[in-house]
């Protein structure tokens, strides 16, 4: 079995540090990449080819918002899911309506965000539970 590559874009070091030590636990994953902000993370994609991008929302220099624009606006096919700390339905449903395969909250189970990795591979959006209560 060949593992998904993923990138993570998270300004915070400790953040990218940990998904990775998650990740790296199960070998349907591998970690090729890692960004402070979607501008990085932009000139890093063509050359990493990931398969699913981890996303967080509140970057500088980039947000993750404007990282989707600029993602639909290059066409890109990679999957994306958000994981933040904002449980704010307006960015939900922003980064949704611009593509996203996944909202997590950054306090989600490991086996959440594993689910939400295959799910978004196979070209579905999957969203945790407490964050479909809403709707």
């Amino acid at each position: 079995m060949i593992p998904y590559k993923i990138l993570i874009v998270d300004d915070h070091l400790v953040v990218r540090e940990g998904l990775k030590m998650i990740l790296e636990t199960d070998k349907r994953f591998s970690i090729v990449g890692e960004a402070e902000n979607g501008q990085i993370a932009l000139s890093l994609i063509e050359t990493l080819v990931p398969d699913v991008i981890l996303l967080d929302l509140n970057m500088p220099v980039m947000s993750g918002l404007d990282t989707l624009k600029a993602l639909n606006a290059a066409q890109s096919v990679i999957p994306i899911i958000i994981l933040t700390t904002y449980n704010e339905d307006e960015l939900m449903v922003q980064a949704l309506a611009l593509g996203a395969k996944g909202y997590l909250l950054k306090d989600t189970s490991r086996e959440d965000l594993f689910r939400t990795i295959e799910s978004a591979v196979r070209g579905s959006t999957l969203l945790q539970a407490d964050i479909l209560a809403k709707y």
